[in-house]
């Protein structure tokens, strides 16, 4: 997935998507100059914000 993909699934900016994605919070794919996320990277992050009680 896009960042873009990303960010219109989790419904946040793509700004925010790659913030998550530098500080580590969410795990990408660096292609070709290109951030790539795969669909269970995204629901591991989702799930992991649920567990923690902090909003998306």
């Amino acid at each position: 997935m896009t960042a873009q993909e990303v960010a219109e699934l989790l419904r946040i900016s793509r700004a925010t998507v790659t913030r998550l994605a530098q500080r580590g919070e969410l795990a990408r794919i660096p292609v070709a100059g290109r951030l790539l996320f795969t669909r269970l990277e995204v629901t591991r992050f989702v799930s992991g914000q649920r567990q923690n009680g902090a909003p998306l």
